[in-house]
């Protein structure tokens, strides 16, 4: 390696590395692109070999679907809440609209199965608590089908993990965050976040995801990897995860998985590379750029 004597009293890594980067010549980086190369090729293949990809899987599938679940907690908390202040609007307490079993579902934070009950007592007190929360919570919102209730049960329930009667026919986590939307959409800005969460919680796990807009339902999902820089060298990239494990995350959203940024960034060294030739001198590309497939 080409360079001054190293200091060795530098102890700081960091120093250690401003001190080392520099000193890369076009060679010492081409050979440490072939062994990060190798490296890379082995870190992904063993972790398809070894399942290590499914367990990271099942564990982002679940930390998607908790995160969902939180939202069906958030909707039942504004719901609860919404039921005691219109009561106390009225001027009445809880025990003057429910009889004893509401109550007691009441007490146990049970407001869906409350509000139901509340359906089948005479008066005009019931009724009249209802068409409020209606006007709040969307009409028919405590019907066990179609209503923001059904999309309650479907998440706190886990419906979309099983199979046959009453279950999903295949797991679609895009369709999962529609549902969780359309239960939050009393609140716009609860309803923009269950996407923008989902967003956030898939980049933690170094992935990048977006939808596209159809009306108001998500859809069409990618996914790709994010990547890290070596030796700040922005044409030095590593891909983050490999393609086996970023189809199988985009498969999760019923979507497609895409290449990450090496494709163009190779065609962009590769023209400067072709500009610098026909300027005089042979140079050759810049070190990491991995070269397209035909």
């Amino acid at each position: 390696m080409a360079g001054p004597p190293f200091p060795h009293d530098i102890g700081d890594p960091i120093r250690l590395v401003k001190y080392i980067i520099p000193k890369f010549s076009a060679g010492d980086k081409d050979a440490y692109c072939a062994a990060l190369e190798a490296v890379a090729r082995h870190r992904r293949l063993a972790a398809h070999v070894r399942l290590v990809n499914h367990a990271r899987l099942h564990r982002l599938l679940m930390a998607v679907l908790g995160r969902l679940v939180d939202y069906a907690g958030l909707w039942e908390r504004d719901l609860y809440f919404a039921t005691l202040a219109l009561v106390n609007l009225r001027g009445k307490r809880p025990k003057d609209i429910f009889d004893a079993e509401g109550l007691q579902s009441l007490k146990d934070g049970q407001i869906v199965k409350a509000l139901r009950q509340l359906k089948k007592r005479p008066g005009e007190d019931g009724p009249a608590l209802l068409g409020q929360l209606q006007r709040l919570f969307g009409d028919g919102f405590l019907h066990g089908r179609t209503g923001s209730a059904a999309a309650r049960n479907k998440l706190a329930h886990f419906d979309m993990l099983r199979g046959g009667k009453g279950g999903a026919e295949r797991l679609d986590l895009t369709e999962a965050v529609n549902e969780t939307r359309r239960l939050m959409a009393y609140d716009r800005k609860l309803k923009n976040a269950v996407s923008k969460s989902v967003i956030e919680l898939m980049a933690r796990e170094n992935l990048d995801l977006a939808w596209k807009m159809e009306g108001h339902r998500l859809a069409g999902a990618t996914v790709k990897t994010r990547q890290a820089v070596h030796l700040k060298d922005k044409d030095i990239r590593e891909d983050l995860h490999g393609d086996q494990f970023v189809a199988m995350a985009a498969d999760l959203f019923a979507g497609k998985a895409l290449p990450s940024e090496d494709d163009a960034a190779t065609a962009r060294r590769e023209a400067g590379a072709g500009k610098r030739g026909k300027q005089g001198g042979n140079r050759p590309p810049r070190a990491g750029s991995r070269r397209r497939r035909k």
